[in-house]
């Protein structure tokens, strides 16, 4: 019995190893033929062979196109080994011999032990379509490789986490393998689209960016407007414990008080900051204000925006507008009206706790500004943490709190 059950491994990888040899076999026997270039085949090799390596980044002739990547490999191939058919056929062999251990390895991961992953690699083996572009001068061979292989790392990550470097391979097979088969942007996307665009593994945000659109008269250089070297410049004056408030930086240009029009007029608003400090604790928020609405102090009276210039009175939109359809409508609102926020702090957080604290911080933002978040705003929150404070000091309904009266605060700092 002890020698029987020491021989079970053995035997188990007797079948995927027969069927793997047979797969590399029957591809090594097309290869081997050096069949003449077909039709499509030849008007591709034309371009490797004829075009200096620069060249074959462009546009190629013969409406032929490839992954830059692969063309590269396929120059450096020729280069190596000459011009000749397999040359030309030698990185699409390679390729297609790769699909068999990761065809293996991805079917042991994903389908039931027994006889299943071994049934999915003898078909890769001897799907023919597979065994013909083993000897193609096309990408599709390397096609399946770099699919099996998105797949394989994506597998490992899910399977024992981001950590031991998985995250890493994965993000750089993501970057490169485009480079070398245009459907490995496909893959990557439906793969990501599996976990309903969700990273899930850190739940790390991806963020294009935040724009405050405030192009309006209160620009003074007209020909002045944001760019790279400004945004370098910003970065070189920036000082540590210093953040310029009122119409500076960001909120240089930035307006309240245009859900009402005549005779209210907006105003001028910018950018506010406030901090809490504690012991070690330390959270800040910072407010770029642009908003279509007016800010509200904490006694509930508007203090910027809506002012009637006669009067020197600012008003709330509900002292004005009434809900009775025979009153006259006001005119709809001006569109490119943004608030900006962003809240910090040094203690650890869990990404769930940020995530949910955001929600509360810019729902309670409806306090001090007045309408808040509609449909002619582009408004944005993060909530971001240094985890520099461990363990965590605050509990989650203190320091949601805390972060919610700084934003307000923030915001009526921004004049």
């Amino acid at each position: 019995m002890i020698s029987q059950s020491g021989r079970e491994p053995h035997r188990s990888w007797r079948l995927p190893v027969a069927l793997g040899l047979l797969g590399a076999a029957l591809r090594l026997w097309q290869y081997s033929t050096g069949a003449s270039l077909w039709a499509d085949e030849a008007n591709l090799a034309l371009n490797i062979v004829d075009r200096p390596l620069g060249r074959l980044l462009g546009p190629l002739d013969y409406r032929q196109m490839a992954p830059p990547g692969w063309l590269l490999l396929q120059k450096a191939a020729i280069t190596l080994f000459g011009g000749g058919e397999h040359a030309l056929r030698l990185i699409p062999l390679l390729g297609s011999l790769a699909t068999l251990p990761l065809a293996w390895h991805v079917a042991r991961r994903i389908l039931r032990p027994g006889v299943e992953p071994a049934l999915a690699l003898g078909l890769v083996a001897t799907a023919v379509p597979l065994i013909f572009f083993a000897a193609q001068v096309k990408p599709y061979a390397t096609d399946v490789t770099a699919a099996l292989l998105l797949l394989a790392l994506t597998l490992a990550v899910r399977r024992a986490g981001p950590g031991g470097g998985r995250l890493l391979r994965l993000g750089l097979a993501g970057t490169l393998l485009p480079w070398l088969s245009y459907p490995a942007l496909l893959v990557s996307a439906g793969l990501l689209a599996a976990r309903d665009y969700d990273t899930d593994w850190n739940n790390i945000a991806i963020v294009s960016g935040a724009v405050n659109f405030d192009f309006n008269r209160f620009r003074a250089n007209k020909s002045l407007y944001p760019d790279k070297q400004l945004g370098r410049a910003a970065l070189e004056t920036a000082r540590a414990g210093w953040f310029p408030a009122g119409p500076r930086g960001a909120g240089a240009c930035a307006t309240v008080g245009k859900w009402l029009r005549d005779p209210y007029e907006l105003e001028r608003s910018g950018q506010g900051a406030a901090v809490f400090e504690s012991g070690d604790v330390r959270v800040a928020a910072f407010c770029v204000v642009n908003a279509v609405g007016a800010i509200v102090n904490r006694g509930g009276r508007a203090v910027r925006g809506h002012l009637d210039p006669k009067s020197g009175r600012r008003v709330r939109v509900g002292e004005v507008v009434s809900i009775r359809r025979d009153e006259e409508s006001q005119p709809e609102p001006p569109p490119g009206n943004t608030t900006l926020t962003v809240v910090v702090t040094n203690q650890v957080m869990e990404i769930r706790d940020l995530n949910q604290m955001a929600r509360q911080v810019h729902s309670s933002l409806a306090r001090a500004i007045d309408p808040f978040h509609t449909k002619y705003d582009g408004d944005v929150l993060y909530c971001v943490t240094t985890n520099a404070l461990d363990p965590a000091p605050l509990k989650y309904n203190e320091i949601s709190y805390i972060a919610s009266e700084l934003a307000w605060d923030a915001v009526l700092r921004c004049f």
